[in-house]
């Protein structure tokens, strides 16, 4: 099982775009900090905000979150996707920190 999967169930509750990032606040204290290129789709992603996460899947080619409200986020993981040496960064309280590269 993906540490990914933790974050089903879980609500968010805070967003911020950088220059060439998305950062997600969950209800539970988790974090998602996306450097890779990403999609919104079944809504404006400030729509995230109160959506809760339904599930999670992980492709070879990108890794997509479903949502409440059927607005779903995918994180390209192709080598053109990415911006840096990072592509997401998980970070929960009281667990390491997760980092895709």
């Amino acid at each position: 099982m993906s540490v990914l999967q933790s974050l089903i169930g879980q609500t968010v509750a805070s967003l911020e775009r950088g220059n060439d990032s998305l950062h997600l606040g969950f209800d539970e204290g988790a974090a998602l900090h996306v450097f890779n290129r990403y999609e919104i789709s079944g809504g404006a992603l400030e729509n995230l905000v109160g959506a809760t996460v339904q599930s999670v899947s992980e492709r070879a080619e990108a890794v997509v979150f479903a949502f409440s409200l059927g607005v779903t986020l995918s994180v390209g993981l192709a080598d053109a996707d990415y911006s840096g040496p990072e592509c997401m960064q998980l970070v929960q309280p009281g667990e390491p920190i997760v980092v895709w590269n």
